[in-house]
């Protein structure tokens, strides 16, 4: 929490909670001043426009960071104020030199999650959540903040370093460091993927389990990760280790493989498609499966606690 905290309002701890994570995020991104903050946000629609075209980053205002980085608002904020918030200090973060890269959207649903998280919570204890509508800006739909997009790494993703995303204890995944390095070697979206698997993204846990699954260095310890993202409830994990029984099957790792790559495609994401296109074609000539085998049809879903 910043500075002195006065209430107006009784005790919330999981509002106090959320609240001093957003303030975490605030320090490391260099503290910049609030009117930096509230002209940044200004930006925030040509700086990450929406996959649909929507504007639901609303504008911030000094006194709403202010009110609410000091626990002087009764309520949790609302996801799009959240957003705004996150993409406006890792902006000014990039631009003040205190980080090298901005990483973009690719760190809203680690966010989104953790306000998900923090709304239930409150509402088991009896707390308030939050309103519907926040007076910072216009009522948008929220969902929208984050599209079905699944292969997504930020708005220009090219550049994309490593997402700053904050630390989940007892997180989804844990890769070694031979497996971190693996995947990060695939450029900005290996570096993208990791940090979008550290956030607790099953779909992306999913992926890294496929990357490591195409490489014979690799593969033993893929299960352990695809079992991590099917136990999030991942739907191609599951069908995975299912359709493979004892171990991974090649062929069927390749067919998983190659959908991600027409689907990465699809999404007009060539690089990552390029990516998986190699890994399937990796395992030659153990491509037996069918291009129809069970992977799934939830890919492009939106991911439940992080993207």
């Amino acid at each position: 929490m910043l500075g002195m905290t006065r209430r107006d309002h009784p005790y919330n701890p999981v509002r106090e909670q959320f609240v001093g994570e957003l303030g975490d995020l605030y320090r490391r991104c260099g503290s910049p001043p609030f009117p930096e903050m509230a002209a940044f946000s200004e930006r925030l629609a040509e700086l990450h426009p929406d996959a649909h075209g929507v504007n639901n980053l609303p504008t911030l205002s000094k006194s709403a960071i202010s009110e609410t980085l000091r626990g002087h608002r009764k309520y949790l904020p609302t996801a799009a104020w959240v957003a705004s918030f996150v993409l406006c200090c890792q902006g000014l973060a990039c631009a003040r030199g205190v980080r090298p890269t901005d990483p973009g959207r690719a760190t809203l649903p680690y966010w989104q999650w953790r306000l998900q998280q923090a709304e239930s919570e409150a509402r088991r204890r009896g707390l308030p959540s939050r309103r519907q509508r926040h007076r910072d800006g216009p009522a948008v739909p929220e969902p929208t903040l984050w599209p079905p997009v699944m292969f997504a790494a930020g708005p220009h993703a090219p550049s994309a370093g490593t997402a700053e995303v904050p630390p989940r204890s007892g997180g989804p995944t844990a890769l070694s460091d031979a497996q971190r390095a693996h995947v990060t070697a695939f450029g900005w979206y290996g570096q993208a993927l990791t940090a979008r698997a550290d956030a607790g993204d099953p779909h992306a846990v999913y992926q890294v389990a496929v990357l490591l699954a195409c490489h014979p260095e690799h593969a033993a310890g893929a299960p352990s990760v695809l079992m991590t993202a099917a136990a999030a409830g991942q739907h191609q994990a599951l069908a995975l280790l299912e359709a493979s029984g004892e171990g991974l099957n090649r062929g069927l790792v390749a067919a998983h493989a190659r959908e991600l790559a027409d689907r990465a495609e699809n999404a007009m994401s060539h690089d990552v498609a390029r990516i998986f296109s190699e890994c399937a074609g990796r395992l030659g000539g153990d491509l037996s499966a069918p291009r129809s085998s069970p992977v799934g049809e939830h890919v492009t879903h939106p991911p439940t606690v992080g993207r």
